[in-house]
């Protein structure tokens, strides 16, 4: 898949669908506090890895590190950009690098109650996460989930043009509804974000907040957040629940 997808060409593959296709569902879900309790199993490693990896290829010290690795993801919605588009960084090595994340299967806090509703969804289940596939796909193996899954569209699937795009890009977004040859109304997000949920719906996509892996206290302060959410969920046995209006 080449080139960047505009709105316009989204539209237009819409069109030349046929019947059909027309009637197909897409459920995006994301990774980490999504589908598994990221919190304890990666994100403190991740984030150790990644202030380590910082500070030795930026030769600066372990605060300056931690500072950047925030600072980016906070602007670019990934760390990786920040460093890609400002010093050069290698994406592929900063990303395998960044994700050995030894004895994470032992770690990982997987709700199988919760999990239970995803084959009973009727339409395609994609992951679409800002983590490499490669991780996606360890977390997917060790939940016994990855045959639920059509796919997974991870950060290397937002490199073009040599720069990342990860959420909330609305470019990605359309870019993968353009790659399935659907329009953003046939699709569900399912996040925990609500920065990632805001730039779905403004593009068409339906949005769900999944909001259970986050303490009382975080829910109350994200909640401030949301923007035209269709529905918000503390876990996704809840989904099955929810009517989308399927058009």
């Amino acid at each position: 898949m080449s080139g960047c997808c505009t709105r316009y060409q989204a539209a237009a593959s819409c069109k030349n669908q046929p019947p059909a296709a027309l009637k197909r569902r897409v459920w995006l879900f994301d990774l980490d506090d999504t589908l598994h309790d990221a919190k304890d199993a990666a994100f403190a490693y991740i984030d150790k890895a990644m202030t380590a990896y910082i500070a030795q290829h930026l030769s600066v010290s372990t605060q300056q590190a931690d500072d950047l690795r925030l600072r980016y993801w906070q602007r670019y919605g990934a760390t990786l950009t920040g460093l890609v588009r400002h010093h050069g960084i290698d994406g592929d090595h900063f990303l395998h690098e960044t994700h050995l994340l030894p004895g994470l299967e032992q770690r990982l806090r997987i709700d199988r109650r919760q999990l239970g509703v995803i084959p009973r969804l009727k339409g395609e289940k994609w992951v679409y996460t800002n983590g490499p596939r490669a991780y996606a796909l360890r977390i997917l193996k060790a939940a016994g989930i990855s045959h639920w899954f059509t796919g997974v569209w991870g950060m290397e699937q937002s490199l073009w043009l040599a720069q990342y795009h990860p959420k909330p890009s609305q470019q990605a977004l359309r870019r993968f509804v353009a790659h399935l040859n659907i329009s953003p109304a046939q699709c569900v997000l399912v996040d925990d974000s609500p920065g990632n949920l805001a730039a779905a719906s403004q593009i068409g996509l339906k949005t769900v907040w999944m909001c259970g892996y986050h303490a009382p206290a975080e829910q109350r302060v994200l909640r401030r957040r949301l923007k035209n959410v269709s529905a918000v969920i503390r876990g996704l046995d809840e989904l099955q629940k929810q009517d989308f209006h399927w058009r």
